[in-house]
């Protein structure tokens, strides 16, 4: 029996696509230019890139003719018959002049069909090319996907909610083309619209190493069938990146019998971190940071990006109680602050300023938490209490790798020390991003296969390699 699948209309989509990517006549429509009625052709390269040319033999100079040009990219004034094209901010990337011939050629980063009401209280799709396969089906409640393209796409769908918004995410192939497309089944603001798919790429790009870039589509509709399209925009974006560490892949986990099920990735928790992500900067901005420090190629680097991420991760870990290191009551009948102050004005050799500097910014924090404190309580405050004493060890590299040094070496080579110790901080990152979105599941723990790797190098048999931690925690 087949199992139950959803169904998406898409071939409307890739000839709009086709039609926007196309060659295509424009003209300048701003009457107090001297650039008004300017022909120009403009299209999208086979590589993501929107590239115009036009010619200029007026007796203007390429500077001026430049300058001007920009200036009225950014302000939307290029048509396509009785169609008028916008650019969003910064739309303008680059033109170069042939001098002979006055002729202009360059790029932009965005083109838009319409203005930004185009899109506004529509149903909208982004639509974005990625260069591997699409892990839907790794995502719990995912589902067959029929298009009419008449092709049925295995577990190529999922249903998510972010922020509030019912998405489709699923994947398709348009002649040897592999997308990621996301589909909002309500009405929605443009810009909310790309908060989620955003989103969703920087938890695709966290979870499966994978950061899809070049260029993306959204195509706005008035019925959430995507039957037709009323207006279609192509931004730049960055060129694809990856990294191998990827935190999740179920048929590892089955194949080494942690479990003995296919075990998917809790839709529940995927979208509990891209809400995280929509709603707080801080937590978007750890993501960033450990995707940095897994594609940086420099192990201290490395190190210092982790404990950076920590840092902010542990902030974000809702706490009832700040546990004071000396108890509170007993800390204020000592008076230890008062008894500190009156010591520090009775001191010939402070000026004015520096007393005042201990007494206000330093004394009120005598009895706070360290840093390191903030840390171990961030992981008790999460119920992650059985972390292996390397890990718990690993907590206290905070300090010194965001002082300056760095942790006694446990190895000979400092270099594969560093890389070891950057495994470790890793793991616990991913444990913070993973509980602050609810997860339950079990996460890699890519030391372990470090040092098994690292000691095989060193010549030692597989049966007498001893690892005193495991591959997978069940967090």
């Amino acid at each position: 029996m087949n199992s139950p699948s959803k169904s998406k209309a898409v071939l409307e989509t890739f000839r709009r696509i086709d039609a926007f990517a196309a060659r295509r006549q424009f003209i300048i429509n701003r009457p107090e230019s001297f650039l008004h009625n300017q022909n120009l052709e403009v299209w999208l390269d086979s590589d993501m890139t929107i590239r115009f040319t036009f010619d200029h033999r007026e007796p203007r100079s390429p500077r001026e003719v430049q300058h001007e040009f920009a200036d009225l990219v950014e302000r939307g004034v290029l048509q396509a018959g009785s169609l008028l094209h916008t650019t969003r901010k910064n739309g303008f990337q680059k033109i170069e002049t042939k001098i002979v011939s006055q002729s202009y050629s360059g790029e932009l980063n965005s083109l838009a069909e319409g203005t930004p009401d185009n899109y506004q209280e529509h149903f909208l799709r982004y639509i974005q090319p990625i260069n591997t396969d699409l892990n839907v089906g790794l995502i719990s409640t995912a589902t067959d996907l029929m298009t009419d393209q008449e092709i049925r796409y295995a577990v190529g769908i999922v249903d998510l909610k972010t922020s509030g918004f019912p998405m489709q995410l699923f994947r398709i192939s348009h002649h040897d083309q592999q997308y990621l497309v996301l589909d909002c089944q309500q009405r929605a603001d443009l810009q909310q619209f790309e908060n989620c798919a955003n989103a969703v790429l920087t938890i695709y790009a966290f979870i499966w190493g994978n950061l899809w870039g070049k260029g993306a589509f959204i195509l706005s509709s008035h019925d959430a069938s995507f039957n037709s399209i009323n207006a279609i925009q192509f931004h730049s974006k960055p060129d694809h990146a990856s990294h191998r560490w990827i935190v999740f892949d179920p048929w590892e986990i089955r194949h080494y019998q942690f479990h003995s099920d296919f075990f998917q990735f809790p839709v529940t928790a995927f979208e509990g971190l891209c809400n995280r992500v929509i709603s707080e900067d801080k937590f978007r901005n750890a993501l960033k940071i450990i995707y940095e420090a897994n594609t940086s190629p420099f192990s201290l680097s490395t190190c210092i990006l982790f404990c950076t991420a920590l840092e902010i991760l542990a902030n974000l870990v809702p706490s009832d109680v700040t546990q004071a290191p000396i108890d509170a009551k007993r800390y204020k009948n000592s008076n230890i602050e008062t008894i500190l102050a009156n010591a520090i004005l009775q001191n010939d050799q402070l000026t004015a300023g520096e007393q005042e500097f201990l007494i206000q910014k330093k004394l009120p924090y005598l009895n706070k938490p360290t840093n390191i404190d903030k840390l171990q309580r961030a992981f008790e405050q999460l119920n992650i209490t059985n972390l292996p004493d390397k890990f718990k060890k690993a907590i206290r590299y905070r300090d010194k790798y965001l002082h300056g040094s760095a942790p006694k070496p446990y190895l000979s080579s400092t270099e594969a020390d560093t890389k070891f110790k950057a495994f470790e901080l890793q793991f616990l990152a991913n444990i913070l991003v993973l509980k602050l979105a609810g997860y339950r599941g079990f996460l890699k723990n890519y030391s372990a296969e470090m040092e098994l790797h690292f000691k095989r190098n060193l010549g030692m048999r597989d049966e007498g390699i001893d690892i005193d931690h495991s591959l997978y925690y069940t967090i």
